[in-house]
């Protein structure tokens, strides 16, 4: 091969260069379970060992269903198998991760309840969509109810708001009221 310079082709042979290493970074961008599938076990350890400091700080639950298949399996067998697990249970039971994290609010801790050792028992007093939106409805249901957690979706939007109560809900009390603000 001769050398580009001496034929005066700097510049074609940086435009080549330029987009063979963009393509191979397309390349890779685009099979990274190729990638992570061709590599050895040896490889795999040294890529833990790189990232073993990064990997507690990502916030694996953030991640959207969808996107669990595309760029986290690819890297399973580096996660923690525990970690994978209850990825994939939180993916196919959404529910059960709710629970999860309810209880984890609860006790105000700043790590989740694994599935296996959640605390409570939750029971769906109170449906919107099956109970009725009045207040009373609300009130005559949770009379006497403690330990109550109140979760809403607000209409229109993508916010969902709520709040726990740890004492008895008494609607005998004149001192209490719920009021919605509109800004």
């Amino acid at each position: 091969m001769v050398n580009s310079n001496e034929l005066e082709l700097k510049e074609p042979s940086l435009q080549l260069e330029s987009y063979l290493i963009e393509s191979k970074a397309f390349w890779s961008r685009t099979h990274p379970l190729f990638i992570i599938q061709s590599l050895t076990v040896t490889n795999l350890k040294a890529l833990k060992t790189t990232l073993q400091n990064c990997l507690p700080l990502i916030r694996y639950f953030h991640i959207l269903d969808e996107d669990i298949w595309e760029k986290v399996k690819p890297y399973e067998k580096i996660l923690e198998k525990q970690l994978w697990g209850d990825m994939i249970q939180r993916h196919m039971f959404p529910i059960s991760q709710l629970t999860v994290e309810l209880s984890s609010w609860i006790d105000r801790k700043s790590t989740t309840y694994s599935l296996e050792s959640i605390p409570y028992e939750f029971q769906l007093i109170f449906l919107g969509s099956r109970d009725g939106f009045r207040p009373k409805t609300f009130w005559n249901m949770f009379h006497g109810y403690s330990g109550t957690i109140v979760v809403a979706k607000v209409d229109g939007t993508d916010e969902t708001v709520g709040g726990y109560n740890p004492l008895a809900w008494d609607n005998s009390i004149k001192d209490h009221f719920m009021e919605t603000i509109l800004s």
